[in-house]
């Protein structure tokens, strides 16, 4: 009798082969493995890139802020146009300049007249009008001092412009509240908060045309130095004054990346109005009223 081959029931498959195709599966898993670590390390990698990228955005934002709030010339100039700021400035006070002079013209009559006076009772005495003579002598050289004051008083009066606007920025707040990156682009939202600086301006010019009548009208000599202290004095209250209400607004800033650094190329809102909210409408409502007043 002839042996016969054991068959098992449902059939099977010869061990070698399934061990080939348990061999195939295997690699295949370690396979898809390796292609799926390798896809969240990128993500995980492009992620980390676009968090630093924002940060570094965020912190270019912050830094260009920092350096209007502390008053750089290059920082102020280039989002505020500074310069031509402190020529409105300079234009109010050639308006408020005239308004002086038409407050002084009653009074230079008066003083006309007591000069009239005084010269008459010195004709009377020959040993005054040698006084008088030696006094014009005297005079002249004056005169020449007073111009030479006069050009350093111009330089003041910019030296105070400037020292003014720079006294609003002592209060300017501002936080970042939102960053997006999208490739070599992006855009930073930050609120900016700061003191009416309209309110306080026209506080300070009413406080200083008062200051400036008072003393056209005064037989006295007055005071330059002790003024401005006093005037100086006025706007530091102002500034920390709490009756000031605070402006608060929000700016998108767009950046683009050039050779691996963030730059700030525009923003959505006039940075003039953001940083010294109202100033720009008050400076025109002055000018006009002055402007009027003096025509």
């Amino acid at each position: 009798m002839e042996d016969e081959k054991f068959t098992p029931v449902g059939g099977g498959e010869e061990p070698e082969k399934k061990g080939f195709k348990v061999k195939v599966i295997t690699l295949l898993i370690i396979f898809l493995i390796i292609v799926v670590g390798i896809l969240v390390a990128r993500s995980m990698i492009q992620n980390n890139k676009k968090k630093t990228d924002e940060k570094l955005a965020s912190a270019t934002v912050v830094y260009e802020l920092n350096r209007i709030k502390s008053g750089d010339e290059e920082a102020l100039e280039k989002y505020l146009s500074y310069s031509d700021l402190l020529i409105n400035q300079n234009e109010i006070d050639e308006d408020i300049e005239i308004d002086e002079e038409n407050e002084n013209d009653d009074k230079n009559t008066i003083e006309d007249n007591e000069a009239d006076i005084e010269v008459d009772e010195e004709n009377e005495n020959d040993d005054k009008n040698t006084i008088e003579d030696t006094e014009t002598e005297n005079t002249n050289d004056s005169a020449e001092i007073e111009d030479e004051i006069d050009e350093t008083e111009i330089i003041d009066e910019e030296s105070d412009d400037d020292y003014i606007f720079k006294m609003f920025l002592n209060t300017l707040n501002f936080e970042i509240t939102n960053v997006n990156v999208e490739n070599s682009n992006a855009t930073v939202t930050a609120k900016i908060s700061n003191k009416n600086s309209g309110e306080i301006f026209r506080n300070y010019f009413t406080r200083a045309i008062k200051l400036a009548i008072n003393q056209a009208l005064s037989k006295t000599k007055s005071d330059n130095g002790k003024s401005q202290k006093e005037l100086q004095e006025y706007l530091e209250e102002q500034v920390n004054s709490s009756e000031i209400p605070v402006t608060t607004n929000e700016v998108t800033f767009s950046l683009v990346k050039e050779n691996n650094e963030w730059q700030v190329k525009s923003q959505d809102k006039d940075m003039v109005d953001v940083v010294f909210p109202d100033l720009m409408n008050t400076i025109d409502e002055l000018s006009e009223e002055y402007g009027e007043y003096g025509d």
